[in-house]
């Protein structure tokens, strides 16, 4: 079987598409309460609108950690990864013996 290097499209089952479709109906009919001034909704709306948030605050921060450790492991020549000599030497295991 042919291993495809990068997609240019991802692949979605339908099924997936499905629940995700049932799921933001389910966020925006509470919405739509919260909209009509129910008390309730407008506290369920806003704890996934607080999550949402935080969660591109987090990627934002991770995205902005990677370009810097990428760019400071660019200008010092290293590939910005663990080198095969940083790593410990591990001695010889202690079941080769044969055991006591």
């Amino acid at each position: 079987m042919r291993k495809i290097e990068s997609m240019l499209i991802p692949r979605f089952s339908i099924r997936f598409m499905l629940l995700v479709t049932t799921a933001l109906a389910g966020v925006f009919l509470v919405a739509g309460f919260a909209y009509r001034g129910h008390m309730w909704a407008l506290c369920v709306v806003a704890g996934v609108v607080s999550v949402a948030v935080a969660m591109l605050v987090y990627a934002g921060v991770f995205g902005l950690i990677w370009v810097a450790t990428g760019r400071f492991a660019a200008e010092r020549g290293t590939g910005g990864g663990i080198r095969r000599a940083d790593r410990p030497t591990a001695g010889p295991s202690p079941a080769a013996d044969g055991g006591p």
